[in-house]
């Protein structure tokens, strides 16, 4: 959900509020039922009655009263909660005759109310931490092990590849030598938790850019290793094997 969507859908208590209910289609003559108000917002509204009972996802007419400010519009039924033979109900705008949003900037709130509100966004943003620490500090965490793991591979490689160590000879004789070396080969990017390296390409000796990340399947929402050509690699060592198979097809070597 986005910033603008949550300040939209941001819920005040507005106790001062007349809310006005009838169903939606029935004749004028039977009028409104009076009902005490819950909340408001830009969306929508909460109220409660001990006398009308309407099925959720049906249509009502509304009047919202405060001070000089009346709404009349029509909204839908989101959901109804019982308790106590008092029936709650929460409603979402489909049609206002007027502005909406002036009306709710005008509803005044008092001590307690302000102090409810302060405590339920408090509580709101509370809980959307908790639910991004549940789901990205495992992901972080893996971050750290890829990149972990990829340095200690390109330390090691660097540090056995011919062309660094200058053994050449008789032990590479047969040996087609490296076209590039392994740090120009692989890079680890600790910051962003990602990996690139080069790949080859089928019928050309062009070399393309690719990477690897931790994130979450789109479909299994699952954690895994992605390159950037779609590939998906359950585990580090996957992710070994294909950096060491690639640079390995680099120099003409075959599994």
């Amino acid at each position: 959900m986005t910033d603008s969507n949550r300040r939209k859908d941001r819920r005040q208590p507005a106790p001062e509020l007349r809310v006005m209910i009838r169903q939606h289609g029935l004749s004028k003559i039977l009028g409104y039922e009076s009902c005490s108000p819950v909340d408001l917002c830009i969306n929508g509204f909460a109220f409660r009655t001990g006398h009308l009972k309407l099925e959720p996802l049906r249509k009502l007419d509304f009047i919202l009263v405060y001070e000089e400010l009346d709404v009349t519009g029509s909204g839908l039924i989101r959901y109804r909660k019982e308790s106590g033979g008092i029936y709650q109900y929460g409603v979402f705008v489909l049609r206002v005759d007027h502005d909406l949003e002036k009306l709710i900037r005008n509803v005044d709130l008092d001590t307690r109310d302000a102090g409810e509100m302060g405590r339920r966004m408090a509580q709101e943003l509370a809980q959307r931490m908790l639910k991004w620490q549940q789901r990205e500090l495992p992901l972080e965490r893996e971050k750290i092990l890829l990149c972990d793991a990829a340095a200690a591979y390109l330390v090691r490689l660097t540090e056995l590849n011919p062309l660094q160590s200058g053994q050449e000879g008789e032990q590479t004789a047969d040996i087609r030598q490296p076209i590039l070396p392994p740090e120009q080969f692989l890079s680890v990017d600790r910051q962003h938790g990602v990996l690139r390296y080069l790949l080859g390409t089928p019928g050309s000796r062009e070399l393309k850019r690719e990477t690897i990340r931790v994130e979450f399947g789109a479909d299994s929402g699952v954690s895994g290793y992605y390159t950037s050509a779609g590939r998906h690699m359950n585990s580090i060592f996957e992710v070994l094997q294909h950096l060491n198979d690639t640079y390995a097809n680099l120099h003409g070597f075959e599994r």
